[in-house]
């Protein structure tokens, strides 16, 4: 008997505790957002002068970004197949291919865009382009008009656009005391920001990716010629997750696919070896969960072309 009493008490103590939280759960305005949003479902979707991805683009899985560089010879791209099969299929590093701007001046490129296409990759942020620099691999630059055609030609919703990489803690520490003539008005100094990324997507082509390094990127992604917005939370700049949520909430209000750098890195030798797989594994277990939610498709690292490529005359490689 005594112990049917006690089952009995627990049980009335349980039930206590549920109702208890459900009515607690009812009252707190924060909620836990366990759905997958859906870029086209915004209602300014269909209003974008660049449409941008949705999960069901990438195949309804988180993808990782490999390939930081294609070597060059001259004006021609070199074992670029060998080095696509090598990181994307050999050693399964990842479908989105993250190379340096330098490609997109080959004479060769419309070649590239028929190997990525038949092996149904992305090619993604081709980065590279800092204002008011260069010559060098950071330099100021307008890519062909035709070339970035025949992107879009080629590969449709698979191209995602020239980088804008890190512009805004560049502007904010580098560019914005150099406006003249300097203002405190805050209105003006948001026009001078303005026409600075106004004249960064007319030079790309204005279709791009965003990095950001600062939590600006809201300003341009509002201009609708953005295809994703990741954020540098590897390189210790704010709190990983507060810039993961700013990441998932800047692509919930514009419409946009989010990426994400996990907490990890491969400095020193950066061959695709089996030490990239286990990097890729350690990425999934170091990053904070918030990274898989809804609007995070893509997972960038930090795999670059093999070292052996810098024996290569007109290689291009960046750490």
């Amino acid at each position: 008997m005594p112990h049917q009493i006690i089952r009995l008490t627990l049980c009335v103590m349980a039930i206590a505790l549920a109702v208890q939280a459900q009515e607690a759960q009812q009252e707190s305005p924060h909620r836990v957002y366990m759905h997958l949003t859906d870029p086209a479902e915004h209602p300014d979707y269909a209003r974008k002068h660049v449409k941008p991805p949705t999960y069901g683009t990438f195949g309804n899985h988180t993808q990782f970004v490999t390939l930081r560089a294609f070597s060059l010879e001259g004006n021609r791209l070199v074992q670029y197949a060998e080095d696509l099969e090598s990181y994307t299929k050999t050693h399964d590093l990842g479908c989105v291919v993250w190379p340096h701007s330098s490609m997109i001046f080959a004479e060769n490129v419309s070649d590239l865009a028929d190997e990525i296409k038949r092996r149904n990759l992305f090619l993604f942020d081709l980065w590279g382009y800092v204002p008011g620099s260069g010559p060098g691999s950071w330099e100021q630059f307008i890519p062909p008009a035709a070339t970035l055609e025949t992107l879009e030609t080629k590969l449709g919703d698979h191209w995602l656009g020239m980088d804008n990489g890190e512009q805004d803690g560049r502007y904010i520490g580098g560019y914005a005391s150099q406006t003249y003539p300097i203002s405190s008005d805050r209105l003006e100094q948001y026009y001078h920001f303005q026409r600075h990324f106004e004249r960064m997507g007319n030079d790309l082509g204005n279709k791009l990716s965003t990095l950001v390094s600062l939590n600006f990127g809201h300003y341009f992604l509002k201009e609708g010629i953005y295809t994703s917005i990741g954020a540098e939370t590897a390189q210790a700049l704010p709190n990983s997750q507060v810039y993961y949520s700013f990441i998932r909430g800047r692509a919930s209000n514009t419409a946009c696919c989010g990426s994400a750098t996990p907490p990890c890195g491969t400095a020193g030798d950066t061959r695709p070896t089996m030490a990239k797989v286990q990097v890729r594994t350690t990425a999934l277990r170091m990053a904070p969960a918030s990274i898989f939610s809804s609007d995070c498709c893509i997972v960038t690292s930090c795999t670059t072309a093999p070292s052996s490529d810098l024996n290569r005359p007109g290689s291009t490689r960046m750490a």
